[in-house]
């Protein structure tokens, strides 16, 4: 049995192996339209699913931003007894907002956390949250990196793959080229460099200030021999 992959818009994503439900950096909320008021970060969409039905067991915050912790949906799993693990920053949003901080494991680049069928290892992200990670998953028997914020670097490909030892079966990377992170033409760089078996474009379509087109990285991508599509908020399965 594969692993479903369900997009939760931005940066997020949601892992269904049918026993285990882990979601990186879901913003299922306008929360971010409310907290500066400018027409240009409202959500162009709705949210593909409501907090209280994200059901996650493990939950990942890749940085303290809006887009990336989002008070009520991170409220709404810690309710339902999820258990986290994320930057220091993160961790420290999350004890300021109440939480049993005992339900959080904060990690740096090289930090590992596995439990029950999950193993994430942190990998470094440059951003302007200083403490971002990325994410190495091993869950269902295949491995995940998702890039979550961080603009391009030359070692990023490097420290990805030492952490993956050397196979990733998906790479998802953010590929929006604002706000401290990757444009497309580096993505599709980083993607080169990993050689995943599934390259998927994120963080774009979801707010009209901070967007991009996934057509010419797909394009690239693909002209180098590499799998890719755009995720999708349906799901699909690898």
């Amino acid at each position: 049995m594969g692993v479903k992959i369900k997009w939760l818009g931005q940066s997020g994503l949601l892992f269904d192996t049918g026993r285990l439900r882990v979601c990186i950096d879901a913003y299922l909320t306008d929360h971010v339209y409310e907290t500066f008021g400018q027409p240009g970060l409202k959500r162009m969409r709705p949210a593909p699913i409501a907090p209280e039905n994200l059901n996650a067991d493990f939950y990942c915050i890749s940085h303290d931003h809006t887009d990336h912790y989002d008070p009520k949906s991170v409220a709404a799993a810690a309710a339902a007894n999820a258990r986290f693990a994320g930057s220091e920053s993160a961790a420290r949003h999350f004890a300021k907002d109440g939480h049993d901080c005992a339900k959080f494991v904060p990690l740096r680049p090289g930090d590992e956390f596995s439990s029950g069928g999950l193993r994430i290892r942190a990998v470094p992200a440059k951003h302007s949250d200083a403490s971002a990670v990325g994410f190495v998953m091993e869950l269902g028997g295949l491995l995940f990196y998702a890039s979550a914020d961080t603009l391009y670097f030359p070692e990023l490909a490097g420290e990805v793959a030492r952490a993956a030892d050397g196979k990733i079966d998906a790479a998802f990377v953010c590929i929006n080229g604002k706000l401290g992170n990757m444009n497309w033409r580096e993505a599709a760089r980083l993607v080169e460099a990993l050689q995943p078996r599934l390259a998927v474009p994120m963080h774009y379509g979801l707010f009209a200030d901070n967007t991009e087109d996934p057509a010419p990285f797909l394009e690239a991508v693909r002209k180098k021999g590499i799998n890719c599509r755009e995720p999708s908020e349906s799901g699909f399965e690898i």
